[in-house]
């Protein structure tokens, strides 16, 4: 049995969304393995981890409009 392209329900993601999220999130792994490889907490691996992504998206969105 094949799939069906009839489907006519708009996607979850735009390209444009996937790529802002994806790249916030290499951004957000890095900054999370860099703090780590530092020596830090893991808790503040994790928040600085949540302010590179927040950090990035915001400026992507800002950029790529």
């Amino acid at each position: 049995m094949t799939a069906r392209s009839s489907n006519n329900r708009p996607p979850l993601f735009t390209i444009r969304t996937a790529l802002l999220l994806l790249c916030s999130l290499v951004t957000a792994a890095g900054a999370a393995a860099l703090l780590l490889a530092a020596g830090r907490h893991p808790a503040e691996a994790a928040l600085g981890a949540v302010a590179a992504f927040a950090g990035t998206l915001k400026l992507l969105h800002e950029l790529i409009e």
